[in-house]
């Protein structure tokens, strides 16, 4: 029963598979696709693709090259060894101008101890430094100066641990506002760090004269 099954089912499919009709081979293009690829400049490819020469990269180009073969040559390496000899120089120079700065610190330093301050000579110190135009060390020294003066005149006691303003409330009321000009002057330059110039080391040394001369005549 099953073998006539099968043959049965076989025959239906060979007879369904004759009704199929062959595929069509009259095939072709689409003629109004191919005249919009034909007339669109995206889809040409025949035509050439030209780019004109940047002139400001052809300048560079040819100094980089300018330098490149200058550099090569003994006068290339000659300006390479100056170049590296200036910038050892400038170095040595920055170094050594710190180095300077801070053995001056460090005397300052030295001499701000109140056990010395009437011992020191302080013109002596302010002249140096005017030499070397070193306006915020003569400033400094100026200060100390005019510390000194008050202390040998016995209007201030120097000591350890004292503020510029303790000074200050120590002296006869008339010689404060003459002791703060030349205070506000030195804190402004030595505490604020700002630049210092001739100007005004002549501003904190007028100060410090008429600081000197209210002394002298405080004595009389």
């Amino acid at each position: 029963m099953m073998k006539y099954l099968f043959w049965l089912a076989l025959i239906i499919t060979l007879i369904g598979c004759t009704k199929d009709q062959p595929a069509s081979t009259d095939r072709g293009f689409n003629e109004e696709k191919i005249a919009y690829y034909n007339s669109s400049e995206r889809f040409n490819y025949d035509k050439t693709i030209s780019s004109e020469p940047n002139p400001v990269l052809i300048f560079l180009s040819k100094i980089v090259r300018g330098i490149a073969w200058f550099l090569n040559t003994i006068f290339g390496f000659v300006m390479i060894a100056a170049l590296v000899a200036l910038l050892i120089f400038i170095l040595f120079n920055y170094v050594n101008k710190e180095r300077t700065n801070y053995q001056e610190n460090v005397e300052v330093l030295r001499v701000i101890d109140e056990s010395r301050i009437d011992e020191i000579d302080f013109a002596k110190l302010i002249s140096k430094s005017l030499t070397k135009k070193n306006y915020r060390l003569a400033i400094r020294y100026t200060f100390l100066n005019a510390l000194k003066g008050l202390s040998l005149h016995k209007l201030i006691s120097v000591k350890e641990g004292k503020t510029n303003y303790d000074y200050y409330h120590e002296l006869p009321t008339d010689l404060r506002p003459t002791y703060k000009q030349v205070l506000a002057v030195f804190e402004y330059v030595w505490y604020g760090e700002f630049d210092s110039s001739s100007a005004i080391f002549e501003q904190i040394n007028t100060s410090a004269k008429e600081l000197q001369e209210l002394i002298n005549n405080s004595d009389a």
